[in-house]
């Protein structure tokens, strides 16, 4: 049976007291992007400090569940795919799973890759304050929706797989909450069962 394996529309929108983010830093230090999100906003910085511990995080806490998961290796389709998701988000403001075509993750990896019954999930969260992977990892750990998504469990279980797509770009807050116009950062995890080579780059249409 082919099923669809996606997170549900449960989106994790969190923001800390003021002197919570204020305090939260980067364990790798200040993150210096190696290149900006190529849809060139100069407004939208890509945190690859941020991404690379987040991950880190997040296999940490895979080696040593009950199952047992593998550690994730990013892969590069899937970066590139879950980065474009998470520039439109930062670029306009939203959080949703579904893109600007209504697409989730499922439905990129299909449009863009080169295998139709990929089966695929992610998690995305905005958080507000200084842009970490501690902090939003921990913001991830602390939704059972997106706990379970990155530990695979029951039917987020791809397998389990060993490969992820992750990306963290600096936004203000969605438009229609508290949160609109506020500093912060937008970041998605995509897990999918095998690699995706790219037929269709996201950023050229």
């Amino acid at each position: 049976m082919n099923r669809r394996f996606h997170l549900s529309v449960l989106i994790l929108i969190l923001f800390t007291g003021l002197s919570a983010c204020d305090s939260a830093t980067d364990e790798n230090g200040s993150d210096q992007p190696d290149n900006n999100p190529p849809d060139n906003n100069p407004e939208l910085v890509r945190l690859t400090g941020v991404e690379n511990d987040l991950l880190s995080r997040i296999n940490s806490e895979r080696v040593v569940n009950d199952p047992v998961r593998p550690e994730l290796n990013r892969d590069p389709g899937m970066d590139r795919i879950m980065l474009w998701h998470v520039a439109q988000m930062a670029n306009d403001h939203f959080l949703n799973h579904q893109d600007e075509n209504g697409r989730e993750s499922e439905g990129r990896a299909h449009y863009y890759g080169d295998n139709p019954n990929l089966r695929c999930s992610e998690i995305i969260q905005w958080w507000g304050g200084t842009p970490s992977g501690q902090v939003h990892y921990q913001g991830y750990f602390n939704s059972p929706s997106h706990h379970a998504g990155y530990l695979e469990e029951g039917a987020f279980n791809l397998g389990p797989t060993t490969w992820a797509g992750v990306a963290a770009i600096s936004g203000t807050g969605p438009a229609g909450t508290e949160f609109a116009g506020r500093s912060g950062s937008y970041t998605g995890v995509m897990f999918c069962e095998a690699q995706i080579s790219i037929m269709i780059d996201p950023f050229s249409e």
